[in-house]
């Protein structure tokens, strides 16, 4: 019956390490009656001291980077995306295949035979960001640096503070007023690249660092929908 309330429970990996330990310290007389004090599977603890793996440890181990390394990836992600320079696909892996350099660096210094690693390709591209739902590929759209400092909160409720004090100033009638959207194209560039950026920014602007020629369109509609 007390085993039977054992295997009830989720077998943490801290359970099953203290298991472990006191097993190979002779503080039981058994593996089973071992796996009953720390109420853990009694075959789960025998594949464990057998060799095998935690599947977290397992999956971890079949990844390219490591969960901790991956996790640094996504969090320079998310800095690049709320800084207007979003990272390009490529730019993502050749950061990768450097936090890895790394780690095979240090494990060298550390006397560590070195390890033949696979390339880091597309591929992994897609599993990494299969695992972090948050990250999305995008296409950017561009925007000079001088906008984008330009285009501050205080600034735009401070337009938007003049413009009602005008219209109440000047009494203007609802039907007088329109509306001007304006898009514009960038000469000699890009308008759109793919990057990978974090959704919960909310953003998918890119920042150019110099001033464009530009051509403009643009359309005006007044509020009872007459030009």
């Amino acid at each position: 019956m007390g085993y039977k309330r054992a295997i009830s429970k989720a077998d943490s990996e801290e359970d099953i390490q203290k298991a472990i330990t006191s097993w190979k310290n002779s503080q039981f007389r058994s593996l089973r009656a071992t796996a009953i004090h720390f109420q853990v599977p009694l075959q789960t603890l025998r594949d464990r001291m057998a060799g095998r793996k935690a599947k977290a440890q397992a999956h971890e181990e079949a990844q390219l980077l490591s969960n901790a390394e991956e996790k640094t990836l996504v969090r320079w992600i998310t800095r690049l995306t709320s800084t207007g320079f979003p990272a390009t696909p490529a730019l993502v892996v050749e950061t990768a295949e450097e936090i890895r350099r790394g780690r095979v660096k240090l494990a060298s210094s550390q006397n560590t035979p070195p390890t033949q690693l696979p390339p880091i390709g597309h591929e992994w591209l897609y599993r990494f960001l299969n695992r972090y739902p948050t990250l999305k590929g995008t296409y950017s759209r561009q925007l000079e640096s001088t906008r984008h400092k330009e285009a501050t909160y205080e600034k735009i409720s401070r337009w938007f503070s003049v413009f009602r004090t005008q219209f109440d100033e000047q009494n203007y009638e609802l039907e007088n007023i329109y509306n001007v959207d304006e898009t514009g194209f960038a000469v000699g560039t890009t308008q759109s690249t793919r990057i990978i950026v974090d959704s919960t920014q909310k953003s998918s602007w890119k920042v150019t660092p110099r001033k464009q020629e530009w051509i403009t369109a643009i359309e005006m509609d007044s509020r009872e929908h007459t030009c």
